[in-house]
């Protein structure tokens, strides 16, 4: 059989003669030939057309989908006959190189046909690589030399025996539901030495509307390039719907976790890098997880890189992420992505926008835009994430050691009380800690908490005694109110010191309970409340007080009112109040400190009152305080 060629559908059209220059192929089916086109059209209800190359002394159809597809352009429908007269290897890939050679390639086995939109915009016979830009609907700044780069590494690793490409379902899966056979992923392994051990991970994802997957320009040349810049880089090929597509992306990532020894990677803080539709998915599934679409108990990724999308959603979950959009783009509107992103921020997740002056949408690599080099800033984005993320190393002493699970909390009492009756001798307070959403990923393992913030010149007392944001109220209702929360609306002087004596190790509590997921961490401190500014705890969300301004006030609150940190949320802060209690007054004092820092623990506490507010302070050993 030919080269490229396929057992036939048709048994009937299988291996017959070509006649060169004869306007007729005789057989069981009729061809006429289209003027001096090498082209043969099949009358009769079933349209379809055979490229023949004048090397070629037989022909064939392809029995797979979707080598004969549908299409709404030029033609019908069309399949590729290989050149059967060319040996392996006799010329370089070129962007002269036929499309269809490509897909018929035996190299790349029935997954060449990924590479090109061929079941939405199908080639013409005699399509080249130069020719690919008019295949990609939507797409702009189409750059063929990247093109040729793309399908000569592919077809290179293939001649030197490397495995390109993986199915992500079982056989049984995919003879189930016959849609998973255009699925899978291919594989871009990091070029070179990867410094400390294993190379991390990207899973890239191309947009097209989810019509088609336009990977040979929006994801395979992303993953080119980060393999020659020290990751492995995956290239998903998935089923161009929403739902379909999560699915899928959420297999991929289960795949590789599964997998990790076998594809020799450290998927640990893995990215997920989108254009347009193909963003959509990085972020729905960043934002939810992998399992929420059947992809196993994996953790979601540690960045995400989104190019040109609309995606708008907010649940306050989402990684890192960095984004880039043209100002002239009239698919999506940078100000949608800019918005989304600044939302993140907020959230106190780290977060990078940009947007190009005058670029339109689609805009891949940029290469010759005012986009290039985008995907260098982008790569650093994420690596910063990774080192964050990153064990310390031994010329780095830890920020805080913390456990790998659950503790109970019978038993984390006991340790708490334990560890802190060592603190002299050791150096290492402890405090039980959760994390967001009932869970310890974050901040504990996301990278959110950094370390060490000694350079801040906050001035705690010049904060405290400053009237915030309550200067210059004029709305009536508001005055009213504030004056029926005197004296904390606006803190007079500062308090303190206080006579009652600070808590002792026996008397330390774990805050939750039961009621809540805690582990523990021991943090280097030279008192109790420094351990906030060793941790680097970023502190609340949609607040304009930083975390080391808090560990500041933390640090004074212990020094005045002998307040002891005893438990650490993602955005909530425990407090222990002094065994014997505070005096009225002390309190009063306090609590107009604490609601100059946090007026949420007041006002968005359900409080019906200022003196409910302020027995509940004085009869509860712990105080919190918590930032919507």
């Amino acid at each position: 059989m030919p080269r490229g060629c396929a057992s036939a559908i048709w048994p009937s059209l299988t291996a017959y003669p070509v006649e060169k220059g004869s306007g007729l192929i005789v057989g069981e089916n009729a061809f006429t030939r289209a003027g001096d086109e090498e082209m043969y059209t099949r009358l009769g209800s079933e349209i379809k057309q055979i490229h023949v190359t004048p090397e070629a002394t037989h022909f064939s159809m392809y029995d797979q989908e979707p080598y004969v597809s549908e299409n709404t352009g030029r033609h019908t429908q069309q399949v590729r006959v290989a050149n059967a007269g060319a040996a392996e290897g006799d010329s370089p890939v070129t962007s002269s190189t036929l499309i269809a050679d490509v897909i018929g390639n035996p190299l790349l086995e029935d997954y060449g046909r990924f590479l090109f939109p061929i079941a939405f915009n199908p080639p013409w016979p005699g399509d080249t690589l130069a020719d690919v830009a008019g295949l990609l609907t939507w797409y702009s700044f189409v750059n063929t030399n990247t093109t040729v780069d793309v399908v000569g590494d592919l077809l290179g690793r293939r001649e030197r025996g490397e495995v390109v490409f993986h199915s992500i379902y079982t056989e049984e899966e995919k003879a189930s539901d016959p849609t998973l056979r255009d699925t899978g992923i291919f594989v871009s392994s990091a070029q070179g030495s990867t410094a400390g051990g294993r190379p991390r991970v990207a899973v890239c994802s191309a947009g097209g509307g989810f019509a088609y997957v336009g990977s040979i320009h929006d994801s395979m040349p992303h993953a080119l390039w980060l393999s020659r810049h020290g990751y492995t880089a995956f290239t998903l090929q998935y089923r161009p719907d929403l739902r379909s597509g999560c699915a899928d992306l959420a297999r991929a990532i289960s795949f590789i976790h599964s997998r990790a020894d076998e594809l020799d990677v450290d998927p640990a803080c893995y990215s997920l890098w989108g254009g347009s539709a193909g963003a959509r998915l990085a972020a729905a599934l960043s934002s939810y997880g992998p399992a929420r679409f059947g992809g196993g108990d994996v953790p979601g990724p540690g960045t995400v890189v989104m190019q040109y999308t609309g995606h708008s959603e907010i649940t306050g979950t989402e990684p890192p992420t960095y984004a880039c959009v043209g100002t002239a783009d009239g698919i999506v509107s940078w100000r949608t992505m800019q918005a989304r992103t600044d939302a993140i921020a907020a959230a106190r997740t780290p977060s990078e926008f940009h947007a190009y002056d005058g670029l339109p949408h689609s805009f891949g690599l940029g290469i010759g835009t005012a986009a290039e080099g985008w995907i260098e800033d982008a790569a650093a984005f994420w690596q910063k994430q990774i080192d964050a993320a990153s064990p310390a190393t031994a010329d780095t002493p830890p920020c805080a050691w913390v456990t790998d699970g659950v503790v109970e909390a019978e038993l984390a009492q006991q340790w708490v009380r334990h560890l802190a009756s060592r603190f002299g001798d050791t150096g290492l307070w402890p405090i039980a800690v959760t994390g967001y959403d009932d869970g310890l990923e974050r901040p504990w393992r996301s990278g959110e908490v950094l370390g060490p913030d000694e350079g801040s010149d906050f001035d705690v007392e010049a904060f405290l005694l400053s009237p915030g944001e309550l200067d210059g109220v004029e709305d009536p209702e508001i005055v009213d109110y504030l004056e029926s929360i005197a004296p904390i609306a606006t803190v007079r002087e500062l308090g303190g010191p206080v006579a009652a004596p600070p808590a002792g190790p026996q008397d330390l509590l774990v805050p939750w309970g039961d009621a809540r997921p805690v582990a523990l961490a021991l943090i280097p401190a030279v008192s109790p409340a420094d351990a906030l500014t060793t941790l680097g705890w970023m502190g609340p969300a949609n607040y304009g007080l930083a975390g080391a301004g808090i560990a500041r006030i933390a640090v004074s609150w212990e020094e005045r009112y002998h307040l002891t940190p005893v438990g650490i949320d993602f955005d909530l802060l425990m407090l222990q109040m002094p065994p014997r209690g505070l005096s009225r007054p002390e309190v009063m004092s306090l609590l107009a400190e604490v609601y100059r820092v946090c007026p949420d623990s007041y006002e968005q506490s359900g409080f019906p009152d200022l003196a409910a507010f302020v027995r509940s302070v004085e009869s509860y050993p712990v105080l919190g305080l918590w930032w919507d």
